[in-house]
């Protein structure tokens, strides 16, 4: 699997620090914990300060002390959002087991994508904010391209497997079939109206677009 986890800053480091700097690193952590849920909800454009600060205790100029400036704080949230989608993602990417296709892989990764969009909500919505967001923030862009890298390669694999198995159509091409399959999970978790048999219906129809011609 290409997914390598990151630090989603939840861990404090084991070197020795004072209390002083644990609580500091504690309540950035919550800040930036509280922004993520907000902007799940209302958006980047919906994030406000004041709410922040509410929801972890404390009035909104000590924010300041934290985060100089609304941008820093978002560029926190930002990766922390990322961590979590890479952490996540270890179980999204489910990897072949002895004698399987690459087809049924294929399968059981739209099977768990489909548990994940619901049940994991709060984090899809947050990703959907830093695609839309990453047009105008070369920062965001440049995480957006490397979880998407990642993606690409764990999909190139299971195309490239499945056409040498004859399990996949063997006249698609390998970075653009990749993409636009990144393209249409977005595409999905974007309608965020859409009901689990509106995505099962959708995902079942990505699949026969990779079925070897009869």
């Amino acid at each position: 699997m290409m997914t390598q986890p990151i630090d989603d800053g939840s861990q404090l480091s084991t070197v020795p620090r004072s209390s002083h700097t644990v609580d500091n690193d504690e309540r950035r952590l919550a800040l930036v914990r509280a922004a993520y849920a907000e902007i799940a909800e209302k958006g980047f454009e919906g994030l406000r300060l004041r709410r922040v600060a509410a929801v972890v205790g404390i009035n909104q100029a000590t924010i300041h002390y934290y985060f100089p400036t609304k941008e820093a704080l978002i560029k926190d949230v930002a990766e922390y959002i990322v961590g979590l989608n890479l952490s996540a993602n270890t179980t999204l990417y489910p990897q072949a087991q002895d004698g399987e296709t690459s087809l049924s892989l294929f399968q059981r990764y739209t099977a768990e994508l489909q548990r994940r969009i619901p049940e994991d909500a709060l984090l899809f919505r947050a990703m959907c904010e830093l695609f839309l967001r990453a047009g105008r923030d070369e920062r965001i862009h440049r995480l957006i391209v490397k979880t998407d890298a990642l993606w690409e390669a764990y999909l190139i694999n299971i195309l490239d497997t499945g056409m040498q198995e004859g399990t996949i159509r063997k006249d698609l091409e390998l970075q653009s079939t990749a993409r636009m399959i990144i393209a249409f999970v977005k595409g999905i978790t974007l309608q965020l109206d859409a009901q689990p048999d509106d995505i099962t219906r959708c995902l079942e129809q990505l699949e026969l677009l990779l079925r070897p011609r009869p």
